[in-house]
């Protein structure tokens, strides 16, 4: 009857650790985007465009080839050339970087590889600059 108590108790220490412990898959409570580990946020066009008027973010734009750019675009650094060019990228890496390309596929890799590089606070314009454009957002 002790055993039993025992083996019990430990089934239950072990279910509620179980429940307790994080999962690698987080959901990114804007858009419901299911993202691994430390990961970047998706923004749709009306949150990058509040996110962006804070001017602490700085607002990168990675297709290939260069577009229009966002109004308040910082830099263009091609999404497969972030590496060669961390010279152009903030030094803190816990600067909010918003991330945008034409229709998102770019922006989505830059995103990955800049969470790579150990950004903190990567955020990417769903739907890319076509999303700005239908929203009806301004570009310089």
């Amino acid at each position: 009857m002790k055993q039993f108590r025992i083996i019990t108790l430990l089934a239950i220490l072990v279910m509620v650790v179980a429940a307790c412990s994080t999962s690698t898959l987080t959901t990114d409570s804007k858009n419901g985007a299911e993202n691994s580990g430390i990961a970047y946020s998706n923004y749709n066009a009306e949150q990058f465009k509040e996110l962006i008027a804070d001017e602490s973010v700085f607002v990168l734009d990675t297709h290939i080839p260069e577009q229009a750019h966002i109004k308040g675009t910082d830099d263009f650094i091609p999404y497969n050339e972030l590496a060669a060019n961390m010279n152009k990228l903030p030094e803190d890496k816990n600067t909010p970087i918003a991330v945008y390309c034409r229709s998102g596929s770019m922006s989505v890799s830059a995103s990955k590889e800049l969470i790579a590089m150990g950004y903190t606070n990567v955020y990417n314009l769903l739907g890319g600059a076509n999303a700005w454009r239908s929203s009806g957002y301004e570009f310089e």
